[in-house]
C-alpha cells in the first residue's frame, strides 16, 4: 500500500512538472511576466499607468453617490485647480463610456467567435484599447500646464501600487 502510494505521488509529482513546463509552451500563449510597481515602478508602462488610473478615477454611467465619492476622494489627490479638476472628471467620465462600449463590443466578438469555434482576437482588441487610452492621454492635454504636471507627477507615485501581466521581454 505504502509503496503504491509513493508511485502515485511520483507520478502525480512528474504529472505536474510536466504540465507546467508545458505551459510555458503553449503553442497559442505568449509568455508572459508580471511587473510589482512595489520593486519596479519604472518598469509598469506609462499607457498602462494611465488605464489602470483612468478605470479607479472614472466612475460608469449613471454613478452611484458612493461612485461619485470615490471618484473624488481620487481626484482630490491630486490638488488641482477647479478648472482642471472640472475637466479631468468629465475627461475620465467620457474615457469610462468609451471602455465600457469597446468591452462590450469585445465581449459580444468573442461570444460569436466561440460558437463558431474560433479563437477570439484579443490582439486587435488590445490595441484598441491601448489607442483609447493613448487618445484620452492626448485629450488631457487641455489640462494647464501645472494641472498636466500634478496628474502626471501623482500616475507615476500610483505605480508603485500597480501590477502588470504583460508579455515576457527577452
Amino acid at each position: 500500500m505504502v509503496r503504491s502510494l509513493i508511485l502515485v505521488a511520483a507520478f502525480l509529482s512528474f504529472t505536474l512538472t510536466l504540465a507546467a513546463q508545458q505551459s510555458h509552451k503553449h503553442p497559442g500563449l505568449a509568455p508572459t511576466q508580471q511587473i510589482d510597481g512595489s520593486i519596479n515602478p519604472e518598469k509598469i508602462p506609462d499607457l498602462t499607468a494611465y488605464r489602470l488610473f483612468f478605470l479607479v478615477a472614472s466612475t460608469p454611467p449613471n454613478p452611484k453617490p458612493a461612485e461619485l465619492v470615490r471618484q473624488s476622494a481620487q481626484v482630490d489627490k491630486i490638488a488641482l485647480s477647479d478648472e482642471d479638476h472640472q475637466l479631468l472628471i468629465s475627461i475620465l467620465n467620457e474615457f469610462r463610456v468609451e471602455y465600457t462600449d469597446l468591452i462590450a463590443q469585445y465581449n459580444q466578438a468573442a461570444k460569436a467567435a466561440v460558437a463558431i469555434g474560433k479563437i477570439p482576437d484579443s490582439k486587435a482588441f488590445l490595441v484598441t484599447r491601448d489607442n483609447l487610452v493613448q487618445a484620452t492621454r492626448d485629450k488631457l492635454k487641455a489640462l494647464t500646464q501645472n494641472g498636466m504636471s500634478q496628474l502626471d507627477m501623482h500616475v507615476q507615485r500610483e505605480k508603485r501600487h500597480m501590477k502588470s501581466i504583460g508579455p515576457a521581454t527577452n
